[in-house]
């Protein structure tokens, strides 16, 4: 089987909404992007950005897009990798504003060309090992109250309803905070994690 046949069959076995990353196909990269711009030209695979390219929803108004959300994972992980500011807010159900821009906080330097999203970089290493939801909790302290419709109160209630449903680790997400830059983030997580221990 060639390059081209075996990313064929790939595509067409795909489930639709599936994001490809040259990377993940096996063979030189040059006939591996060439199979893959030919899909785009007979409709079956939309290109995002370079190197990236989607299977969209055959319909009668087209493909569609794919998630900003899910072009930004595909393209820098999962590890410390998360929302920031309103975006923060509203992936944590503290906010309804809908930001004009995504925003996400990635350790280290940012992609460039993912349109729609604003990137910040972070320079605490021991964040890769937070997820984006633990992400999301940090940027949001990080910057409280300025990105959030919530009280305080309504943040503890949400934190311990992540804590108890298995999404975020207190415990890690308090040690990671105490390696942040931040006096007033770290000062944030310890009244957080003191109000979970229901001592404030």
């Amino acid at each position: 089987m060639t390059v081209a046949e075996s990313i064929r069959a790939k595509v067409s076995t795909a489930t639709p909404g599936t994001l490809f990353d040259v990377r993940e196909f096996d063979g030189p990269r040059g006939p591996i992007e060439t199979a893959l711009s030919r899909l785009e030209d007979r409709g079956e695979l939309l290109r995002v950005r370079k190197g990236l390219y989607f299977k969209g929803v055959h319909s009668r108004f087209g493909s569609g897009r794919p998630r900003i959300e899910d072009v930004v994972y595909k393209v820098c992980g999962t590890e410390g990798v998360g929302p920031s500011g309103w975006t923060a807010s509203r992936v944590l159900g503290l906010s309804t504003q809908v930001p004009a821009h995504l925003e996400f906080a990635v350790v280290g330097t940012p992609p460039t060309n993912v349109r729609g999203v604003r990137f910040h970089s972070r320079k605490n290493l021991a964040r890769i090992k937070l997820n984006p939801l633990e992400t999301a909790v940090l940027e949001l302290l990080r910057e409280w109250p300025t990105y959030s419709e919530a009280s305080w109160s309504d943040v503890v209630r949400r934190v311990a309803e992540l804590r108890d449903e298995g999404a975020i680790r207190i415990e890690l997400l308090t040690s990671v905070a105490n390696r942040e830059h931040s006096p007033a983030l770290r000062v944030r997580m310890e009244a957080l994690a003191s109000a979970l221990r229901g001592e404030a």
